[in-house]
């Protein structure tokens, strides 16, 4: 079980990026500093890593997105 007022870190690495999260909870709610911007989701039935894990990967997929042009 993840222990509440907690602050913890993250790191994780995608492709040859490392992505860092500092994080609590408080609630049923993390809420999570990811390259300086807050972040805040419910937990529910996951762990708070396993949320935070989400959160940075699609951070990491909308900041590397670019759009295809057709035609």
């Amino acid at each position: 079980m993840d222990e509440q007022s907690l602050v913890q870190d993250l790191e994780l690495e995608l492709g040859h990026e490392k992505h860092r999260a500092t994080y609590f909870i408080e609630g049923d709610l993390v809420h999570a500093m990811v390259d300086g911007k807050l972040y805040v989701a419910p937990i529910n039935a996951e762990p708070a890593e396993a949320v935070i894990r989400g959160i940075i990967i699609e951070k990491a997929l909308l900041d590397n997105y670019r759009p295809r042009h057709l035609g």
